[in-house]
């Protein structure tokens, strides 16, 4: 075999030894974008599921807000309002007005009654409901 001959299948073995190596590094690329592409498919997915979700808490808090108001006398029965945790505390001018079984069919699942405040459990929608409360009695 003559020296070109040998230098011809060095350089052939090379070419063929960097078009595996490139094979592979880009199968490997392709496999790592489209994996990030499906990544970000989810997390759109998932934000804009969350988007949906938060629209619906609002617009049920703010039915839920209507109906409490109503049930604890009106919006001219309710001296103040704060969150506390998962409860809603109430200062209420007069206590005969309130209706329990419309709270319940409210949403509220417990209502407690203190010397000074009317307590309202209602999980964690009370910053929600709260906010929605306020935008009522303004």
């Amino acid at each position: 075999m003559e020296t070109w001959q040998i230098i011809l299948i060095i350089i052939g073995i090379i070419v063929l030894i960097a078009a595996i190596a490139g094979g592979v590094f880009l199968y490997r690329k392709k496999k790592q974008y489209d994996v990030m592409l499906k990544a970000a498919k989810y997390l759109q997915e998932d934000e804009e599921q969350e988007a949906l979700r938060e629209q619906q808490r609002v617009q049920l808090s703010d039915d839920e807000a209507s109906k409490i108001i109503v049930a604890l006398g009106g919006a001219e029965n309710i001296a103040s309002i704060e969150q506390c945790a998962i409860r809603l505390r109430a200062v209420i001018n007069d206590r005969a007005k309130i209706d329990e079984k419309a709270l319940k069919a409210a949403g509220v699942s417990g209502v407690l009654k203190t010397t000074k405040y009317v307590q309202l459990i209602v999980g964690d929608r009370a910053e929600l409901i709260l906010e929605q409360i306020k935008k009522y009695l303004k």
